[in-house]
């Protein structure tokens, strides 16, 4: 696992946190999730984060998380949303409490062991900053119900992120049947019947920016996939 936080360490460019004038870190406990799950749940990671830097924060974080398995030789990267501060800005020493939500399908998790990598950042062109890297084991296990529901095919959508209105269809072009939104929660934000249709053209109107899921059905599967709107 000590190998996987310094491959990201090496790719991603991380300033050292000697030359950082914000460092990010992960406040105690840690960050606490359930470390056994199933193909369709909602997976939650909840932590604190503290800017243990001598500088004061004004930028929104982001939550970005690494998957792989034991091997690392499957792997899949994630982005679970962008955080804006309370009080609009994160002074030294000061924390901020984050709740971040991730779908297990078989697109982004493997059955069994996984490892998850999960690391704070946020966008700025001159301010260094640094930022700790949380390593842990997750176990996905599988049942028969889920794996008929969900396929394990992606749906094409775009463009992901959403600004505007977005395309969406099966991989093969298939008949679509219904159309459902919901939010990080599982709430149904949108429950549409569509009359067989290759494809649906999605608005957003007055949907809020975060993180949703699409749900598309057909005559033989259902697909689900993450999506973004900004």
């Amino acid at each position: 696992m000590k190998r996987i936080a310094i491959i990201l360490l090496f790719v991603l460019g991380i300033s050292s946190t000697s030359s950082a004038q914000i460092h990010l870190g992960f406040g105690a406990p840690g960050i606490q999730y359930e470390d056994t799950v199933k193909f369709g749940d909602f997976l939650s990671f909840a932590f604190w984060i503290v800017n243990d830097g001598p500088d004061t924060l004004i930028d929104p974080i982001d939550i970005n998380l690494f998957i792989t398995d034991t091997n690392n030789i499957s792997n899949t990267t994630a982005y679970l949303g962008s955080y804006g501060l309370t009080s609009n800005f994160l002074s030294p020493n000061d924390s901020l409490f984050i709740v971040s939500w991730d779908y297990l399908s078989p697109q982004s998790y493997m059955l069994g062991d996984n490892i998850v990598v999960i690391w704070p950042s946020f966008v700025s062109p001159t301010t260094p900053f640094s930022y700790e890297i949380f390593t842990g084991n997750l176990f996905v296990s599988n049942t028969s119900s889920v794996e008929e529901r969900i396929s394990n095919e992606s749906l094409l959508i775009y463009p992901n992120p959403i600004v505007d209105r977005a395309t969406i269809k099966t991989a093969d072009f298939s008949q679509i049947e219904n159309f459902r939104m919901l939010d990080i929660s599982g709430k149904v934000i949108r429950d549409i019947k569509i009359r067989n249709q290759q494809y649906v053209v999605f608005q957003k109107k007055e949907i809020p920016k975060g993180i949703y899921f699409i749900e598309i059905s057909t005559k033989d599967k259902k697909y689900l996939q993450k999506i973004v709107i900004n």
